[in-house]
């Protein structure tokens, strides 16, 4: 996954984020905003764009563009958005049509049409969906008969947007029907001026009108043809999936929540802070997500599963902030047409076709669920590979009654294979593998369903403590209402919860400030999930202050205690996956009924957004970004929520053999709910999201990069 950008790539943004706030295009966007229900002809700033050079980076010179990295693109793209610039010209001309026409097109096509799209003289837009098609294009009646050296097309197309603005249209017909469903379609380049072709609006709720194309014997030459005729249906799958990187959803979403916070600006946050949090958080593994599919554009691979994957994820984000923000604006700012007012009233009315455009939420959830066994990381990764190998061989507890785990031979097996030293610097005999291996670690222990012994030697190894030492009081924070320590004795009192039987490093508060004590007793109370120790008078040694630097004992402890999380959740559902994929019920597998398979391709999202949270959060660290604002709080409350929330699929999936020992998925329920609120309370990690949000306001993305 990509997490940040190169220092090249930063200098780009900065120069095109400064071409945009010339006064010339602040003017020129002002002119082709639409507002309610008008729409602004917006050509003529997308001719300025052009002019610019900034329409098509990426494309070949030849074709008028820069010959940049399609990244680059994926920049510009991100700016013209937060510059207010309306995005549907670019994502249907540039990002769509004219991306697929310098992977499938012929050298005459990409020499006709491209230059001009660069230069923001020409523009085009898709032809796919019919009146009684819908989402199912393998039911398309538009038909080419041939005619010559070329065909005649004809048929009715409809919803697609900008349409009498544009100058082409990528249009999807049947050239050889009675073949089959899916065999017979070829894609061609049609002259939306040409004869035989009527455009008509179709009035919709959003600023942006709907049209309808009817095609009357259209004429187009053997040269319109895009690919070979009837092989069209696997380029319209490709085709498709270049629409569905998630990166313009993002970009809407990141826009209305900015303008969301803007309605709160003269109020009190307190009340919104932990909603603020968590689509904040969301956004972050979004644009992870998007980044993930533009990179393997950008490599030549065209992935329809993470593809789904991110048109699912963004665009239900973006119809979700746009839902909650409508009722933010206050009486004043609707009586007075502010900026935020207006733009939220807008982002209600186009929300809901987000979710349908470029394949409905539905469609993604069944291209997810054909490729369920696909979920997490191969074991590729020498680290992981081994691990894996390792704890198959450790014996689980099946007893569906007591502690679900127990640590001392997966503290023999960590052993064995040096784990202490994954993280551990080149000067004192580690691997200087950074905290990412650590949480692949607690990854992989949360995955087999065992304990993790490990989060406390890593954390006694950040603080300078010797191995072998158990957790406690982590759960109470960032609130600091558990175990208190009193100086200047240093003396603890309190029950809290424990990793383990003792020594033990306590996370407790003095003055409200986060602090880290060893203690040596007394014995905890091991009997259930999870132990409990109390402390009464207790002497303890202070060792650390627990503040939210990122590389510190406390961030450090929470991305590991994410990534343990995370791996419960994996656990759980590739045990259900497995599981819905033998068992039968009505005649077919479980996991082939919709009511089993989208609960289940749900927590495919979840899981890998909750991923790319985790693992960016520790390449943070890894890297020493300062401008990484709550970055590991994100992580644990996205991760505990996550782990709940997917377990519980899990087990609805397998219906009552998940509550036997039959398939093990026992434990990872039982460890979900014993491990989702010892790092803190969600709802109170989400608040502090909000907050640094608010306090912080947008991050650019750091300035290096990972793959």
């Amino acid at each position: 996954m990509r997490y940040g950008f190169t220092e090249e790539q930063a200098l780009f943004r900065g120069d095109v984020r400064k071409a945009l706030r010339s006064a010339e295009m602040r003017a020129a966007v002002g002119e082709a905003t639409s507002a309610d229900g008008v729409e602004k002809d917006q050509r003529p700033l997308y001719r300025l764009l052009g002019e610019l050079g900034l329409l098509a980076v990426h494309w070949p010179a030849e074709f008028g563009g820069a010959g940049r990295p399609l990244t680059d693109a994926a920049i510009v793209a991100e700016e013209l958005v937060r510059a207010g610039v309306p995005d549907t010209l670019h994502v249907n001309t540039i990002q769509i049509v004219g991306q697929f026409l310098l992977m499938a097109g012929s050298a005459e096509q990409r020499r006709r049409h491209l230059p001009a799209l660069a230069r923001g003289e020409r523009f085009a837009s898709v032809l796919y969906t019919e009146p009684d098609a819908g989402s199912d294009l393998g039911a398309l009646r538009t038909v080419a008969e041939p005619d010559g050296d070329g065909y005649r097309i004809t048929g009715t197309k409809v919803f697609s947007l900008k349409t009498r603005f544009v100058d082409l249209g990528l249009c999807a017909a049947r050239t050889s029907p009675g073949t089959g469903k899916y065999q017979g379609i070829s894609l061609f380049l049609v002259d939306l001026k040409a004869p035989g072709v009527t455009v008509t609006v179709i009035p919709g709720i959003g600023d942006e009108h709907f049209h309808q194309v009817d095609l009357d014997a259209v004429p187009v030459s053997g040269a319109d043809l895009v690919g070979p005729r009837d092989q069209g249906w696997p380029l319209l799958n490709e085709a498709l999936a270049i629409e569905r990187t998630g990166l313009d959803y993002y970009l809407k979403a990141e826009h209305w929540l900015e303008a969301a916070l803007e309605a709160l600006a003269d109020r009190d946050p307190g009340p919104y802070l932990e909603q603020i949090g968590r689509w904040d958080g969301a956004l972050t593994a979004d644009h992870v997500l998007a980044w993930e599919v533009l990179a393997g554009l950008e490599a030549g691979r065209v992935d329809p599963v993470a593809a789904a994957v991110a048109k699912y994820h963004s665009s239900e984000l973006a119809q979700s902030i746009a839902s909650w923000a409508d009722d933010l604006p206050g009486p004043r700012q609707r009586a007075d047409r502010t900026r935020a007012a207006v733009t939220l009233d807008s982002a209600y009315r186009e929300a809901p076709g987000l979710t349908l455009s470029a394949g409905t939420s539905e469609v993604m959830l069944q291209i997810m669920a054909a490729e369920f066994d696909s979920i997490g990381p191969h074991t590729s990764d020498p680290l992981r590979g081994a691990l894996r190998a390792a704890l198959a061989h450790v014996p689980v507890r099946s007893e569906v009654h007591g502690a679900p785990v127990s640590d001392e031979r997966v503290r023999a097996v960590l052993g064995d294979l040096g784990v202490a030293d994954l993280e551990r610097p080149d000067a004192a005999g580690g691997l200087d593998l950074g905290l990412t291996a650590g949480v692949l670690v607690s990854e992989e222990l949360g995955r087999a369903g065992v304990g993790n012994p490990y989060r406390a030697d890593a954390m006694a190894a950040d603080v300078g403590c010797p191995a072998g030492m158990a957790l406690a009081g982590f759960e109470a924070l960032p609130v600091g209402d558990g175990v208190t320590a009193t100086p200047p004795a240093w003396e603890l009192t309190g029950v809290t919860t424990t990793d383990g039987p003792g020594p033990f490093l306590v996370a407790t508060c003095v003055d409200g400030e986060p602090m880290l004590v060893a203690a040596s007793g007394p014995e905890a109370e091991t009997g259930g999930r999870p132990p409990v120790v109390r402390f009464e008078n207790t002497p303890v040694t202070v060792v650390a202050r627990l503040d939210d630097s990122l590389t510190g004992p406390l961030a450090r402890a929470r991305l590991r205690q994410a990534g343990y999380l995370l791996g419960i959740a994996e656990g759980a559902y590739e045990i259900a996956v497995r599981y819905t994929g033998v068992r039968r019920q009505f005649d077919t597998r479980l996991r082939d009924l919709p009511a089993v398979a989208f609960p289940l391709a749900r927590a495919m999202v979840a899981l890998r957004a909750t991923r790319a949270a985790v693992y960016r959060g520790a390449w943070l660290a890894d890297s020493g970004q300062a401008k990484a604002g709550p970055a590991p709080i994100v992580a644990l409350a996205m991760a505990a929520e996550t782990a709940r929330d997917v377990v519980r699929t899990c087990m609805q999936s397998c219906g009552v053999r998940a509550m036997t020992a039959e398939l093990g998925l026992h434990r990872h329920f039982r460890l979900a709910a014993a491990e989702s609120g010892r790092y803190g309370e969600p709802a109170a990690l989400w608040r502090l999201a909000g907050a640094a949000r608010l306090r912080l306001g947008r991050l650019d993305e750091p300035a290096s990069v990972s793959q």
